[in-house]
């Protein structure tokens, strides 16, 4: 969806469930993966650009999901054998400079979870940008 401002807004989602049988016992499986994503892009301040350039701005969550669990013959319930869960962040901004400078940053978060390990692992990374171009008729 694209709003007033040059705002764009995007959500997409997957869902899958499968059941299998094989020598009387049920396998269950299941994945979900969930993305949302906002972007948008604003003018510099003066103090920044007297031309008042261009900077891009977005924002990126998501979430994964994975599990499976067996079901063997005259049990009750079914027993996980795996649990994965991974959620992220992103946000970040680009601009174009100058003589076709361009520059950027993006901070990123990514948190996984292994249940049936009991297991969790967190990751941050910090990413900064900087082109410039080598061509001097490019400028």
């Amino acid at each position: 969806m694209r709003f007033r401002n040059n705002v764009g807004v995007r959500l997409t989602g997957q869902f899958d469930n499968t059941n299998a049988s094989y020598g009387g016992n049920l396998t269950q499986t299941g994945s979900t993966t969930m993305t949302g994503n906002v972007a948008w892009s604003v003018r510099m301040p003066h103090f920044l650009s007297a031309t008042r350039r261009t900077l891009a701005t977005n924002i990126s969550l998501s979430q994964t999901g994975s599990n499976s669990c067996i079901q063997h013959t005259g049990d009750a319930t079914c027993a996980s054998y795996y649990d994965f869960q991974r959620r992220e962040a992103h946000t970040g901004f680009t601009a174009f400079l100058a003589h076709g400078i361009h520059a950027g940053f993006d901070f990123g978060y990514i948190h996984n979870e292994v249940r049936s390990l009991k297991q969790v692992t967190a990751t941050i990374s910090l990413s900064a940008l900087l082109s410039v171009p080598l061509n001097p008729g490019s400028m």
